[in-house]
């Protein structure tokens, strides 16, 4: 729980106001949060999440050493490319992913977040 509060305080609101995206996008992506939080053992991490114009879909910047990373998505682009539920949610899994596995490659982290995505029961 404390995990969670620490996270929560720290996250910043979106960088802009963005007119479609609202809050449903914002809080489906924050379930898949907390939902992929624990199954990739980052409970204990202090998570800033942040919603950012400016980013292709999504980012992760992660320093393990003191269990913090900072991961953004852009609201805008995921509301206009990403056309289904679990298109979002490969896109949650795969930056959470990056601080799990920091400095690696794009390919090995996709490749670990769709291992994930399947152990889970998706059909991919």
């Amino acid at each position: 729980m404390l995990e969670t509060l620490r996270a929560s305080r720290r996250s910043r609101q979106p960088t802009g106001k963005l007119a479609d995206e609202g809050p449903s996008l914002r809080r489906q992506i924050a379930t898949l949060i907390a939902h992929w939080r624990p199954v990739l053992g980052l409970q204990a991490w202090l998570l800033d999440i942040r919603y950012d114009e400016a980013v292709l879909l999504g980012y992760c910047r992660a320093k393990p050493q003191y269990q913090t990373a900072t991961i953004g998505f852009n609201l805008q682009r995921i509301r206009r490319e990403l056309r289904s539920p679990e298109a979002i949610e490969d896109l949650v899994v795969h930056e959470l992913t990056h601080a799990v596995i920091w400095r690696s490659s794009e390919r090995a982290v996709s490749q670990v977040s769709l291992a994930l995505l399947r152990a889970a029961g998706r059909k991919i």
